[in-house]
């Protein structure tokens, strides 16, 4: 019954907030000349077409920059790539898109994973892009389970000060940080700070000179896949090792990569903390510290990147701090950037079928979707057993009977 309550609540907040969106205002067209192009590189299978969209939109709707796409396609349909294209152009014509082929099983062949297993190799792709495209000399990496809030210009204008990757430093992954420190061979007491490879700032040119690069690619993944669990990305772990190796990497500012459910700010005025938000709020102390930046999490400021990291997506839940996981934030932010795709009706399916009912097939018509499920929520009928009247009553899933009395 606690489930289907929260799922309640979920669905009010959720319709509460499309019905709420923003009005999209026109683009400013301050279109900036292709000289001065910024290259961003984006990675999925066809079924993230969707969210490349959406990230793709939010990148556009808030730079005049020109923007230099590169699509890794793991398996884009011609419909959806034509699709992508076609949502961007309604945003503004300021870009350019490539989408270039990669095919994970063959590039990393050596590597045979079970169907079952939570890692998929198409997430490996963005490894390859150095050699895939070798004559992109510094490029920026987004995740597509992003929205882009501020000029991402910002970031590409940020001095890299000789390092290869510009990232946020990672809070609230001390497993993912011990693992590595295991896989690298180096101590527990090494102060290194593990780099959130959602967002980077890439010098490809050096990239591309690395120690344990290229070659060492498929043998790296093959150690880390073998022996790694749940909380381990391998693609992470081997950026982390690259930055280690060679010196390590640009601490850039926490507003490109904000990321996190458990905010500083509210973690720091909380009266009753759990034991993992005590561990969470150490490691944004450590940050701090070696930061050197007092107000390094400062929430107060517009997130440039807001990062749905983990499983506080849009699309799987919708939080409060009166629930298990603290509020969600920017999430009409996210709303409205998939309005303005022709995806946005399928990732509100994906909300609804993931909290509200999952015995809703997700190919049912978007109509008799909503109405199935307020029929799950609530519904009253007459009903014979055994030959005896009842009226039911179906609340969240919890089926009443009322005998009726014989007239």
């Amino acid at each position: 019954m606690k489930n289907e309550i929260q799922d309640i609540k979920e669905l009010m907040v959720f319709y509460d907030i499309i019905n709420n969106l923003p009005i999209r205002k026109p683009k400013s067209q301050n279109t900036i000349a292709p000289s001065n192009k910024i290259p961003v590189i984006l990675s999925s299978d066809d079924n993230y077409s969707c969210f490349v969209a959406t990230t793709g939109v939010s990148i556009l709707y808030n730079t005049n920059s020109f923007i230099e796409f590169y699509i890794l396609s793991d398996g884009i349909t011609g419909k959806n790539k034509k699709l992508i294209e076609e949502t961007f152009r309604s945003i503004t014509d300021n870009f350019s898109i490539k989408f270039v082929e990669v095919n994970a099983k063959e590039h990393f062949s050596q590597i045979q994973l079970d169907e079952e297993c939570h890692i998929k190799l198409n997430t490996c792709n963005r490894l390859l892009f150095p050699q895939l495209v070798p004559d992109v000399p510094r490029a920026i990496y987004l995740d597509v389970d992003l929205i882009v809030m501020g000029d991402i210009k910002t970031l590409w204008d940020e001095d890299l000060e000789g390092n290869v990757f510009g990232a946020v430093a990672l809070i609230d992954r001390n497993s993912a940080l011990n693992y590595f420190k295991k896989h690298a061979r180096i101590s527990q007491e090494d102060k290194y700070l593990y780099l959130n490879s959602g967002v980077l700032l890439i010098d490809y040119d050096k990239w591309r000179n690395l120690k344990g690069t290229n070659s060492d690619i498929v043998k790296d993944l093959f150690e880390v896949l073998k022996t790694t669990d749940a909380e381990v990305t391998p693609d992470e772990v081997i950026l982390n090792k690259f930055a280690y190796l060679n010196g390590g990497y640009k601490i850039l500012p926490y507003k490109y990569n904000v990321c996190t459910y458990y905010s500083y700010k509210f973690l720091k005025h909380s009266k009753k903390m759990s034991i993992y938000e005590k561990d969470t709020l150490k490691d944004y102390e450590t940050c701090l510290k070696a930061t050197g930046c007092s107000d390094y999490y400062n929430q107060d400021e517009k997130p440039i990147v807001r990062h749905f990291y983990g499983h506080e997506k849009p699309w799987l839940c919708i939080g409060s701090q009166n629930w298990p996981i603290p509020i969600t934030e920017n999430q009409k932010d996210f709303w409205f950037y998939a309005s303005l795709t022709p995806y946005y009706e399928e990732i509100k399916k994906m909300f609804l079928y993931k909290h509200v009912h999952k015995s809703i097939e997700m190919d049912t018509d978007i109509k008799d979707f909503y109405t199935n499920i307020w029929q799950r929520i609530f519904s009253m009928r007459n009903l014979y057993i055994k030959s005896k009247l009842f009226k039911v009553i179906t609340i969240c899933g919890v089926r009443i009977k009322i005998k009726k009395r014989n007239k």
